[in-house]
């Protein structure tokens, strides 16, 4: 029995969860024991040399017992090119973040790479962006020598051992890679121990990571998945899909899915990444939308801020009397504004479909109405000389820059998903 009360073959409890990044590829934060790390598949010319990174405030202690790193980069540099197949015009690199080093970071290291390449290729085969071969299923484990052979190390365990042997081996019993940090020649005896143990150690290890390796779910017929919490905005879309037989689902019926972080700089933007990044995830059609308020006065602010114009904790009435105050000095005539909405449309091998639409208006001095929400009380409709918060839902809905989107959504989007794909 080990100190940490483990026995000697077995490892540490392993965990992860799929990130939904903006730029990699594929994402997993992955962990083994206390050892806590990211590895990232990001596009890029050419098939790059993998980079790897300690923290700022890493240890001299922590970088020594991954030692063993530097034989990784050619490790993973040829289990990325056993994956991409063909003559490519693209190339990916592999970008290691350590967190955390607490023993077996190297193998660490090689089994958030199994699982990254996993997801990747359930993203490829809803995407068909790129040719990947299937990989053949692999983990890696590591033995310390003390008074006997003990499996997936930590720190404590590592610093007391003689030497320390990594093992990559396929669920076939091949083993892709193999080496040890020991000045020693190996004899067979040993050699025979090693791989005995590794071999149970992999199949082991491997079992649990296909087990509950994330891949793409079924796709789900008749379904479309509206990208809000707001029920209210899933019925309007509801009534639209329904025509054609379509249930609707919304960010509620999947509360296991992580929050798409908003980082584009257009509304297209940030609706596009909502969208494929959850039909991605889900392998279902995903309606998102990202609209806010222009006033030409302010050079198109709020715009894409427009949720959080006045901080990052989201307040209409905040957001309104900021609006006012940065138009207090602002004449009636140049108080021009326009609403936006722009709506993505996403599903496994199509290409995202986007419309847009713009409601014109000007902002008034005084809230005014009881409906509606956001800007609503000081957008004035010219024409009606009543703001949109003074509109009925139906009234609303006629005119408005989501109303707009959706007519010209409600034209295309049937042959768009039932069409063939290229």
């Amino acid at each position: 029995m080990r100190y940490n009360g483990r026995y000697a073959l077995d490892h540490r409890d392993v965990s992860w969860t799929t990130q939904a990044k903006k730029y990699p590829f594929a994402t997993i934060s992955y962990q083994q024991g206390e050892t806590k790390l990211e590895v990232s598949l990001v596009e890029c010319e050419t098939l790059a040399v993998p980079v790897i990174y300690f923290p700022e405030d890493a240890t001299n202690d922590q970088i020594k017992r991954a030692k063993l790193m530097d034989t990784l980069p050619n490790t993973l540099h040829c289990l990325l090119k056993k994956v991409i197949v063909g003559k490519q015009s693209f190339g990916f690199k592999v970008v290691v973040t350590i967190q955390q080093a607490d023993g077996s970071v190297t193998a660490a290291v090689i089994n958030a790479l199994y699982l990254v390449l996993t997801q990747a290729i359930a993203k490829q085969q809803m995407t068909k962006k790129h040719a990947f071969a299937l990989i053949d299923d692999f983990a890696a484990v590591t033995l310390a020598k003390q008074e006997e052979m003990l499996v997936d190390p930590d720190a404590i365990e590592e610093s007391k051992a003689e030497f320390l042997l990594v093992m990559v081996m396929c669920k076939d019993g091949r083993f892709i890679d193999w080496y040890n940090d020991s000045p020693e020649v190996f004899d067979i005896e040993r050699i025979n121990e090693s791989f005995i143990l590794g071999q149970r150690a992999a199949e082991s290890l491997l079992a649990e990571l296909m087990t509950t390796t994330q891949v793409a779910m079924p796709l789900e017929e008749k379904t479309i998945m509206i990208a809000t919490n707001n029920q209210g905005k899933a019925k309007e879309f509801a009534s639209l899909f329904a025509k054609a037989g379509y249930q609707i689902k919304t960010l509620a019926d999947y509360k296991e899915l992580p929050e798409v972080e908003e980082t584009g700089q257009t509304f297209a933007e940030n609706a596009c990444l909502k969208a494929e990044t959850i039909a991605q995830q889900l392998n279902i059609p995903v309606l998102a939308d990202d609209s806010g308020l222009k006033v030409d006065a302010l050079n198109g602010l709020p715009g894409v801020y427009s949720a959080r114009f006045a901080g990052l904790q989201k307040s209409d009435a905040a957001n309104n009397a900021k609006l006012l105050h940065e138009l207090t000095d602002v004449a009636d005539e140049q108080r021009t504004a326009q609403f936006h909405c722009t709506l993505a449309f996403a599903a496994p091998e199509r290409e995202t479909l986007v419309v847009s639409a713009e409601w014109p208006g000007r902002i008034g001095r005084i809230p005014r109405g009881e409906n509606g929400f956001g800007y609503d009380p000081l957008f004035v409709v010219p024409k009606l000389n009543k703001t949109a918060a003074e509109l009925t839902g139906a009234e609303k809905n006629t005119i408005s820059h989501r109303g707009q989107a959706m007519t010209k959504l409600a034209a295309i989007w049937q042959g768009w998903l039932e069409g063939e794909t290229k």
